[in-house]
C-alpha cells in the first residue's frame, strides 16, 4: 500500500471523515485532499497531529519520512491470530540469528576485526530483527484496530495502561 494511501486510511479511521480531520488540523478540506493525494506536503507542525490521529497514519508518516522498511504495512490476512503467529515466527528467527552472535563478536571492537562471515552474520541479524520490529508494530496496529484498546494514547504518553490483575487460568498452546 502506498504511503499516502495508508495515510488517508489512517486519517479516516482516526477522524471518521476527511472533513473532520481537516477541521482538527486547521486545514481546508481541499488542502487536506491535496496532501492525501500526494500533491502537497503537510506542514511540519501538522505532521505530529496527523500521526496521532491513528496508528496507521503514524506508520505511514514514519515510513514516508525515514524510508525505513520497519514502518511498512503488512498486507494480507491481518486477523489478530495471524499477526500473533507472524510475530512468533519472526521472533523465533531473530532469536536464532542473535543466539550465536555474542560469542562471534566477543573480542571484536571495530569493522576491521570482522571476518566476511562475521559481517554476513551481522547483516542476517539486522534483517531478522528488522522483520521482527515490523511485525510487532503491525500487531500493535491490528490489536488497536480490532479491540480499540487506547494504545495510541499509551504510545504518545497521554495515558498509562492500568495494571490488570493476573489471569486466573493459563492456556498452554
Amino acid at each position: 500500500m502506498a504511503p499516502r494511501t495508508l495515510l488517508k486510511r489512517g486519517v479516516e479511521l482516526g477522524c471518521g471523515t476527511q472533513k473532520e480531520a481537516a477541521r482538527r488540523l486547521n486545514y481546508s478540506p481541499e488542502m487536506l485532499n491535496k496532501i492525501l493525494a500526494g500533491v502537497r506536503e503537510p506542514a511540519p507542525d501538522a505532521k505530529p497531529k496527523l500521526s496521532q490521529m491513528h496508528m496507521i497514519a503514524g506508520l505511514a508518516l514514519a515510513q514516508e519520512v525515514t524510508g525505513y522498511n520497519i514502518f511498512s504495512y503488512i498486507e494480507g490476512d491481518r486477523h489478530p491470530q495471524t499477526m500473533i503467529r507472524r510475530v512468533e515466527k519472526e521472533d523465533h528467527e531473530a532469536h536464532e540469528a542473535l543466539r550465536p552472535l555474542g560469542w562471534r563478536i566477543i573480542d571484536k571492537q571495530k569493522p576491521e576485526d570482522l571476518t566476511d562471515e562475521d559481517v554476513f552474520a551481522l547483516k542476517v541479524v539486522g534483517k531478522e530483527v528488522s522483520e521482527r520490529i515490523k511485525t510487532d508494530i503491525n500487531l500493535l496496529i491490528e490489536l488497536e484496530e480490532t479491540f480499540q484498546l487506547g494504545l495510541l494514547d499509551y504510545l504518545t504518553g497521554k495515558k498509562e495502561i492500568a495494571q490488570v490483575a493476573e489471569p486466573q487460568a493459563t492456556y498452554n498452546v
